[in-house]
């Protein structure tokens, strides 16, 4: 089980997003914010990109197996997904990100006061 923490940020990779896109939202992410850095990996991500997140020093977690049903024609599966991941976040407060994230300045204090007053925040 995870340490929860106060506040972070989370990404998510469940096999479908291309890791290049991933690399690229987690270096701006931790050239723009302070705060802690999590990773959920889908259970077919290659190995190689998980001993890449340990070398970063990235934290980081693998899913054993996907919960639901993915692929070509089920794209569904994928929104009940990231609910589960998010939930199972090391941190009190999260702040999920997809994959093609590029950060360009820090998060503003607004964002995250928005979250911890409501439990949900969006944005583009």
């Amino acid at each position: 089980m995870l340490q929860n923490r106060s506040k972070g940020l989370l990404f998510y990779s469940d096999d479908r997003k291309p890791l290049p896109e991933l690399v690229v939202a987690l270096y701006s992410a931790r050239k723009f914010i302070k705060e802690d850095i999590h990773v959920t990996l889908g259970p077919n991500t290659p190995k190689l990109f998980e001993l890449e997140l340990a070398r970063e020093r990235y934290e980081y977690n693998r899913l054993e197996t996907k919960l639901f049903k993915t692929g070509r024609r089920s794209k569904i599966g994928h929104w009940f997904q990231k609910p589960f991941v998010i939930q199972q976040a090391p941190f009190d407060t999260t702040l999920y990100y997809d994959c093609d994230h590029l950060f360009m300045s820090s998060i503003p204090k607004e964002k995250w006061d928005e979250v911890e007053s409501y439990g949900l925040s969006t944005g583009h």
